[in-house]
């Protein structure tokens, strides 16, 4: 699944909203991208789609984060969001640990 959703960003790269921070939060610039209304419906009401953060350290130290909802029913991304930024905050290292992807789980 991950390489399928890495190889689904990359055709997506050109529509994906980009955005550049100083420091990516967890609970600011991650969960409320997720809790989004339009977003936190589609996860409740659809099983089928996971909530999926990517981390990259990027070659000039800089870290690049997607943000994306994944339907693997018709494996593709409906909405993605690119961050790149400096640093990560605690929160966010935290979360992903040594992954690279997480998928997080939305409670209703």
């Amino acid at each position: 699944m991950l390489e399928l959703m890495l190889e689904l960003i990359v055709e997506a790269w050109s529509w994906i909203k980009k955005i550049w921070l100083k420091i990516v939060n967890w609970l600011i610039n991650i969960l409320s991208w997720f809790k989004d209304p339009y977003r936190y419906e589609e996860l409740r009401r659809n099983k089928d789609k996971y909530a999926v953060a990517i981390k990259e350290k990027l070659e000039s130290g800089d870290y690049k984060t997607v943000l994306c909802l994944f339907d693997e029913e018709k494996e593709e991304i409906t909405d993605a969001e690119a961050i790149t930024s400096e640093q990560l905050d605690h929160d966010t290292r935290r979360n992903f640990g040594n992954e690279d992807m997480i998928i997080l789980e939305m409670r209703t």
